[in-house]
């Protein structure tokens, strides 16, 4: 997603960003500490700390390649020529794998050669990237005025579970939009099959499994979708052949499942139902987007991992117009997103503790109620412990 220029939000203690190893929490962190710290040691950070503990165990390419980059002076460089606003080693790595998707000479097979036989050792990986890009950055600099972008389908197994339980409240028709949109793949969030199984791969490209941590995400029938709207300062089609590529490089290249799920998604798009995508700020966006919503269905505003990029203000401001929507009954309102990186939209208090580390709390705000935590799930929905609070009725 691409919303807003400053992505400075949070304030969390570095001690404990390192004891979590979220990479989102030192990214947070890192950023409001930067004016009194060297920015060197900054950037450094963002590399060393760019995946979480996990992520690393399943990446040992791209782990090793941000321990290398947070001891190359000129990476750290690279790094600390952007702008703070889009300081994030993930641009570094995604102009990398763009350059590699193009065909680079030297990047191509290297990056190809991950997952295969003649894969390198994780730090004979990292040795020859930085090599490249020594011999010659501006394979990495001419990238830098971009940000980056992802897009999850993962999560719309997440937002398939809270429409089912809107459904069965009484919410059978409704118009979503998403803030923070990029492409708008989880407006297709009814185009995806669900497997609740404790598998975290997922065989089939249109079918997310994820693993459920309780029984309330029952299985039922979704509201039908009236209007898909999308907002995003920068929003990307993935029938233009530049954007797919910039999706997909913005995609880590040792989860090759995640590149095969955009690629089929690409595929398929022409015979899937028109999205609206508005390029605009959070804020003027979702008024522009109100004006274009099917006005018999109910209207569902929804966000994933994008107000913590939002500044403090901007979260503030969005929250506060949130509630009063949501309080004169014109939108329900749906977000997944980190708690303390989203401290301006005044998160409900969890009723129950998050089951696992990286946590992304579920908070729903129902048309006419309050914003109300209804459980927790992965950052890419691959698992989720649902549990719905009571609330209005349609």
């Amino acid at each position: 997603m691409a919303l807003h220029s400053n992505r400075n939000s949070g304030h969390c203690s570095l001690s404990l960003a390192v004891e979590r190893e979220s990479r989102f929490l030192i990214q947070n962190e890192v950023g409001e500490m930067s004016t009194a710290v060297d920015e060197r040691l900054d950037a450094s950070r963002r590399y060393q700390y760019a995946l979480a503990s996990d992520d690393k165990t399943s990446h040992p390419c791209y782990a090793a390649l941000g321990d290398a980059c947070a001891k190359s002076e000129l990476m750290i460089d690279l790094l600390v020529s952007v702008p703070l606003q889009q300081r994030n080693a993930m641009l570094i790595f995604a102009a990398l794998h763009y350059q590699a998707l193009r065909g680079h000479a030297q990047l191509a097979p290297l990056y190809g050669s991950l997952g295969g036989a003649n894969c390198p050792s994780p730090e004979e990986f990292a040795r020859r990237v930085i090599d490249i890009v020594s011999n010659d950055p501006t394979v990495v600099s001419a990238l830098l005025t971009r940000s980056t972008q992802t897009n999850e389908p993962g999560r719309s197994a997440v937002f398939q579970a809270v429409l089912r339980e809107m459904y069965r409240r009484g919410i059978d028709e409704v118009n979503l939009i998403d803030i923070g949109t990029s492409a708008g793949l989880n407006l297709y969030v009814d185009h995806y099959d669900i497997v609740r199984t404790p598998l975290r791969d997922d065989h089939d490209a249109f079918t997310l499994s994820y693993e459920s941590l309780n029984s309330a995400d029952l299985p039922g029938p979704l509201p039908t979708i009236r209007s898909r709207i999308g907002v995003d300062l920068s929003p990307l089609d993935l029938r233009n052949d530049d954007d797919a590529m910039w999706l997909r490089a913005c995609l880590w290249p040792e989860n090759p499942s995640r590149l095969d799920r955009l690629n089929a998604i690409g595929e398929r798009l022409s015979d899937w139902p028109t999205l609206t995508l508005i390029q605009s700020d959070a804020l003027d966006g979702l008024e522009k987007a109100l004006e274009l919503v099917n006005p018999d269905a109910s209207t569902v505003v929804m966000h994933s991992w994008a107000a913590a990029y939002f500044d403090p203000e901007l979260q503030k401001n969005f929250a506060e117009r949130m509630r009063e929507l949501v309080r004169l009954k014109r939108v329900s309102w749906v977000y997944l997103e980190w708690p303390r990186g989203v401290a301006g939209l005044q998160p409900p208090a969890p009723r129950d503790v998050a089951p696992r580390p990286g946590e992304t709390q579920i908070v729903v705000a129902l048309a006419g109620g309050e914003p109300q935590s209804w459980g927790w799930c992965h950052p890419h929905g691959r698992w989720l412990s649902l549990s719905p609070a009571s609330g209005p009725k349609a």
